[in-house]
């Protein structure tokens, strides 16, 4: 990896665990922009998603929940590339074998099990503001 690409990585990391102590979501188009990155940018896409995949690999290596569940699409609901990510995880199984076991789902099942996963998120990152001492 590039020293750039370390740099962004930095970036992004740090604009989701900043998303999650605040008890919020960010969409990826928000997410790259305000991280310095040009999101239309030919095969950015495929950066984004690979830092996004070491992240996650990180977190899982340090007992963390998934820090990408902070992001969301643009009727603030979760990826289906995040829910396959997320159910291969925790099922350890393959995408392709997520993506089947996603497929027995409804859409509220979906949305609940997003929720419950960036409910651990935010308690993981979240500092309660009267606990800070100047």
């Amino acid at each position: 990896m590039s020293q750039i690409e370390k740099v962004f990585l930095y970036r992004v990391y740090c604009k989701l665990v900043e998303i999650a102590g605040m008890r919020s979501t960010i969409t990826l188009e928000s997410l790259v922009t305000q991280c310095g990155m040009p999101f239309e940018a030919d095969g950015m896409a495929d950066v984004v998603y690979k830092y996004l995949d070491s992240i996650t690999e990180n977190e899982a290596s340090h007992g963390r929940p998934m820090l990408t569940a902070v992001i969301t699409k643009q009727d603030q609901k979760p990826t289906q590339a995040w829910l396959k990510k997320h159910v291969a995880a925790t099922r350890k199984v393959t995408m392709a074998e997520a993506a089947v076991i996603l497929k027995q789902y409804n859409n509220n099942e979906k949305i609940e099990l997003w929720k419950t996963e960036l409910t651990k998120v935010h308690n993981q990152w979240h500092i309660p503001m009267g606990s800070l001492t100047a």
